[in-house]
């Protein structure tokens, strides 16, 4: 299983997983809150089917996700966001999940 993060990932650094630079070759995709880049990397993660793991700190993501749902139900989004994305507001949550991987 290999893992792209988006943003800082230092503190996200756990020994028994796999990094990769790569968007394309990456199982799971970690979204941590950051600027345009971070917003652009979100999408193709989406786009490319990826499994998204979304680190909502602080609640920064919460609109987007509010608009996702929104796009969802107005038939814009074909799939609901809970089916590719697993959204944490809490780092301990987003560790649990990188170790069960």
């Amino acid at each position: 299983m290999k893992l792209y993060v988006s943003g800082d990932r230092d503190e996200f650094l756990l020994p028994n997983l796999s990094y990769t630079d790569q968007l394309d070759e990456a199982d799971i995709v970690l979204i941590l809150p950051g600027g345009l880049g971070t917003f652009a990397c979100l999408f193709q993660a989406i786009q490319l089917n990826k499994k998204v793991l979304l680190y909502n700190q602080d609640l920064y993501f919460t609109s987007l996700i509010k608009n996702l749902y929104e796009g969802y139900q107005k038939s814009y989004i074909e799939k609901v966001p809970a089916e590719y994305m697993q959204i944490e507001s809490e780092k301990e949550e987003i560790f649990k999940v990188l170790e069960e991987m």
